[in-house]
């Protein structure tokens, strides 16, 4: 049941006092002045204690996460509302450790620590295949599915589709719990954008069956239908900007020009997807708060890894800055 936005007034307060001044976007820009990782270690606050430079970032931005979602779960009179925000850790790791138990391969160092579900826990219960009440039911589902599937067709690509498709399905039933049209409308944005990414990869490959690929591949809840965007495969006269008439995504995908990278229009859908953030940015007090607290720190973590890679690989400033989402 949706609470009313004054029993968010104490966390709210919490998080405004534990971010201060400085914005997300301030943070990150801090960072992107780093020269090196000894430098980005200075900027953020990261003490050395016997681990590289980069294992000490990675260390320091994914502690930053579990300490907001820790924050909410001490603070938010019902914190479970917020889950499907870490819905993705959980289906990389069943990802990872379902190929790990088809390979008979140790995973070890491969899985995220940031997650509804502790990383060790969830690989004894899918050991057991126990997996009731560790996972929301839609990925709890998928996971019989998807080892059958690998085992009819021997491609792990597979796994990835079925289980990508129950995250999906189990973020949007929990976004639904906390009654913010936000966190409806920010699963339904990440849903569309990755259909268009898909789409626009399909349409630049070599696949004979583009059309099964696309309907294979597509995951639905989104605005955008699925016939809308499969016609753009199907009617060469149809394109990516027709399917979109009536999308917010519209405009963002016309502004990429005719000719663009998948970085460039994966970066573009993120930033629509952080603009939705900004919309809600002076809202005193309510569940929006809490839920543009959480995202933002995702994002700082995410952006923060992509300049950490981009250092640790001796790119120049302007190629690492090409690839952040501010």
């Amino acid at each position: 049941m949706a609470l009313k936005d004054t029993e968010y007034m104490y966390i709210s307060a919490r998080i405004k006092a534990r971010e201060g001044q400085t914005t997300y976007y301030a943070r990150v820009k801090s960072y992107l002045d780093a020269k090196s990782l000894l430098d980005l270690c200075a900027i953020s606050g990261v003490t050395l204690d016997g681990e590289s430079e980069r294992e000490a970032l990675e260390n320091h931005f994914d502690k930053r996460v579990r300490e907001a979602f820790e924050l909410v779960k001490e603070g938010a009179p019902e914190p479970k509302y917020f889950d499907f925000l870490l819905y993705e850790y959980d289906a990389c790791n069943l990802k990872v450790l379902i190929k790990g138990s088809i390979r008979k391969m140790s995973v070890d160092g491969m899985l995220y620590e940031i997650g509804t579900v502790d990383a060790k826990a969830l690989k004894e219960a899918l050991e057991a295949r126990r997996l009731e009440g560790v996972l929301p039911s839609n990925m709890v589902r998928a996971v019989d599915e998807a080892y059958e599937a690998y085992s009819r067709t021997g491609d792990a690509r597979v796994i990835d589709l079925i289980i990508d498709k129950a995250c999906f399905a189990d973020m949007l039933e929990n976004s639904r719990l906390c009654g913010c049209d936000l966190a409806q409308a920010l699963i339904k944005l990440r849903i569309d954008s990755i259909n268009i990414s898909t789409l626009q990869r399909i349409l630049k490959s070599e696949i004979a069956d583009k059309i099964s690929t696309f309907n294979m591949a597509f995951i639905d809840g989104g605005e955008i239908a699925y016939e809308r965007l499969e016609r753009v495969l199907s009617d060469e006269e149809y394109s990516l900007i027709d399917a979109l008439e009536g999308s917010e995504l519209r405009d963002t995908i016309r502004s990429l020009g005719n000719e663009y990278s998948f970085s460039r229009l994966e970066r573009a859908l993120d930033m629509k997807y952080m603009s939705l953030i900004d919309e809600v940015k002076y809202v005193p007090f309510g569940v929006e708060v809490v839920c543009s607290y959480l995202v933002n720190t995702l994002y700082e973590a995410k952006n923060a890894r992509i300049i950490i890679a981009g250092l640790a690989m001796g790119l120049d400033e302007d190629k690492i800055r090409e690839r952040v989402r501010i």
